[in-house]
């Protein structure tokens, strides 16, 4: 059972391999959630007022985000009451090479973002159009001393191994903020949620040494051609164009697909430019709505300002959706999956997603019962409401009718 959390503590949960999680306070963004999530580690949400009392018997049940506390040891129930059925449906059948077709036969991509090669095997299994994102900030942590470029050869051989021969989009070491590892020196900057975060940490001697050990790692296996790398929290076109210069010149002959991941809504506004320097464009979600919103993704206090359904939050994406061009931009992070959000996002003309491997069926079941063209017609209308609750309530409707 967790309140706040520090980085160091995190860290020392997820090798722990928890059983379950009670988080007081909620705080659906952040990094330990996610990570949580990714392992398929069932936790649940509470309030303070709500938390279980010392010597209490708990069950924890993940999938319905519930939580069933006595003074006493409770009765299990039986496995088939535990699981809904709209649960048990979504693990019927696996994906066809990661794409499924809306009611009108729009093409949605989905792909899977891993923190491990468990992660890469499932996203396998699904069927996952690639890996689209490896968080590689928490391989083979938790460790005291920076990971070298054999610790990197042996964590990217296991991933490249399970991933079969999905083409993989590497991220390259995303700090700053929750993620301060054991290993660094906590400065202000670096907690800070606003401070230094990924690329900008990369001017850090002791950062960059890690960068270049991911890249030499990668550079030295026999199947580096399916990678691409994964610039995180790029601002500009001019930091992304310095920074992967930077790179090439670390790795020398060897020359990669570099894309560039935004997070902010300035670099968000600037992803046409960016997209004719890269092959590929990936909007990180959680970092994005912390920005936005103004209000950070791992503080329970704040959380009810970060909403998904705000007027606002449409409009903004519809502007982002249209500077798209003849590739799609990448959709990563948690927030399409909550209820009726990758529906808009659709609408808006998202169509390459990459999201945890276990929500993969679960997310094509919803993206089969879409007609784009009509929730096409339902974003226009929901970006003319002004309350959070109206644009709800107009998804809501509008999926039903779909049924």
């Amino acid at each position: 059972m967790i309140r706040e959390i520090s980085p160091d503590e995190m860290l020392q949960l997820l090798s722990a391999n928890p059983a379950g999680v009670i988080v007081i306070g909620y705080r659906y963004f952040s990094h330990i959630l996610i990570y949580l999530f990714s392992r398929q580690v069932p936790a649940v949400m509470i309030s303070d007022g709500d938390a279980p009392k010392a010597g209490e018997w708990c069950l924890l049940d993940g999938t319905r985000g519930e939580l069933e506390c006595s003074g006493r040891p409770l009765r299990l129930p039986e496995e088939e009451d535990v699981i809904p059925e709209s649960f048990e449906q979504s693990k019927v059948g696996a994906l066809t090479g990661g794409i499924v077709k809306t009611i009108d036969s729009e093409e949605i991509v989905l792909e899977a973002s891993i923190s491990d090669s468990d992660g890469a095997l499932v996203a396998r299994e699904c069927g996952a159009a690639s890996i689209g994102l490896v968080r590689s900030e928490f391989l083979g942590l938790p460790r005291n001393t920076p990971p070298e470029r054999d610790d990197y050869v042996s964590l990217a051989e296991s991933i490249w191994e399970a991933a079969g021969t999905l083409e993989i989009s590497w991220r390259l070491l995303d700090i700053g903020g929750e993620k301060v590892l054991p290993w660094m020196r906590a400065t202000t900057a670096l907690t800070d949620t606003l401070g230094i975060r990924g690329c900008r940490a990369y001017k850090l001697e002791g950062v960059r040494s890690i960068i270049r050990a991911q890249l030499q790692a990668i550079a030295s296996m026999k199947n580096h051609d399916r990678c691409t790398f994964l610039i995180p929290y790029v601002s500009s076109l001019e930091e992304f164009l310095r920074i992967r210069l930077d790179l090439q010149k670390d790795i020398g002959s060897y020359q990669p697909t570099f894309g560039a991941m935004l997070e902010t809504p300035s670099a968000c506004y600037m992803a046409g430019e960016i997209s004719s320097h890269t092959d590929l464009i990936a909007i990180g979600t959680n970092d994005l709505v912390q920005s936005f919103f103004g209000a950070s993704r791992s503080c329970s206090e704040v959380a009810e300002y970060i909403d998904p359904y705000s007027p606002a939050i449409v409009r903004f994406l519809s502007v982002v959706a249209s500077l798209q061009k003849e590739r799609s931009y990448r959709i990563c992070g948690q927030f399409p999956i909550l209820p009726y959000v990758i529906e808009y996002f659709i609408g808006l003309g998202f169509r390459r997603f990459s999201l945890e491997p276990i929500v993969l069926p679960q997310i094509a079941q919803r993206c089969s019962r879409i007609n784009a063209q009509n929730m096409r017609k339902i974003c226009d209308e929901i970006k003319g409401l002004d309350k959070s609750i109206d644009v709800l309530q107009c998804l809501r409707t509008a999926m039903k009718s779909e049924k």
